[in-house]
């Protein structure tokens, strides 16, 4: 018997990883989309992490979106970023 799972399209399938997964790493922000959500608006970010290893992270942090937005108006991608918390928000370095 075949899995449910096997007829869903490739992007659905994806499980997202949070920025805490990467969370100090150096990684490369290959390009970004935006979306809607139940709690706004959030970003989908393809990157590689710092091993090279691509991944996929959703996060709806304010601060990342905007500078995501802004790469993204601005054409500046790919671009290297790591991402810290501070406290309960995020600094990006």
């Amino acid at each position: 018997m075949r899995r449910l799972a096997e007829y869903l399209p490739p992007e659905a399938s994806l499980r997202y990883h949070r920025l805490d997964d990467i969370a100090g790493q150096e990684v490369t922000i290959h390009s970004v989309e935006f979306r809607d959500g139940n709690f706004g608006q959030y970003a989908v970010i393809h990157a590689h992490d710092g091993n090279g290893k691509p991944i996929v992270v959703a996060t709806g942090a304010k601060v990342v979106l905007a500078a995501l937005l802004a790469v993204k108006e601005q054409g500046g991608f790919p671009v290297a970023a790591r991402f810290v918390r501070d406290g309960r928000r995020w600094v990006i370095e």
